[in-house]
């Protein structure tokens, strides 16, 4: 005779106490729909308990929150954004809104696929592509806190005396070794 768990059933191992969802919750139901039917929102459930009954709770909104620009090139432009369903801070890379021909979507779908295929230390990490509400493609990569390179190149070419204590000639050929082998790196996969 089998019995159904309760909210309050015990880990056997270790005989503390464990919360166990009613099995009605095994399958949260869909988030209710965007006002945007393109916007992507959050998909993960958070667990509530209260007095005791553990529950699913489904909260529809948008996953990625805008907080900063990071940057902007030719093509493309850069955010510091929250993603709200993992609760972390990421970079996400979207084309500009003017560059939507098939030329322009093709090449950053490639360069999202060249990104995805490398993993090495050196070079960010891609997490997600997708769709934004304005139909602009997007990916999302790891987000590095810090300067960028062009920006210390620049304040040791400018003379600035506090970079060139912090980057010493050493620390510079440290940063350029990491940069040659994060290019040798895709280089030998065929990039």
């Amino acid at each position: 005779m089998s019995q159904s768990p309760s909210a309050h059933d015990t880990n056997e191992l270790s005989g503390a106490p464990t919360m166990v969802a009613p099995s009605h919750l095994a399958a949260p139901p869909p988030p209710s729909p965007s006002l945007n039917p393109s916007a992507r929102t959050t998909v993960l459930p958070r667990l509530e308990v209260t007095e005791g009954e553990a529950r699913l709770v489904v909260q529809a909104r948008e996953r990625f929150e805008h907080l900063d620009s990071l940057g902007q090139g030719g093509v493309g432009e850069v955010i510091l954004a929250q993603d709200h369903d993992i609760e972390r801070r990421v970079a996400l890379k979207r084309l500009l809104p003017e560059l939507q021909d098939p030329g322009y979507v093709i090449r950053f779908a490639e360069e999202i696929r060249t990104l995805g295929g490398l993993d090495h230390p050196n070079i960010a990490p891609l997490h997600d592509v997708g769709i934004d509400a304005q139909g602009r493609y997007y990916c999302v990569m790891k987000y590095i806190e810090g300067e960028t390179l062009e920006a210390i190149i620049e304040k040791l070419a400018a003379g600035d005396p506090e970079y060139h204590q912090r980057y010493t000639f050493e620390a510079r050929v440290e940063v350029f070794t990491g940069v040659l082998r994060a290019l040798q790196y895709a280089h030998s996969r065929g990039f």
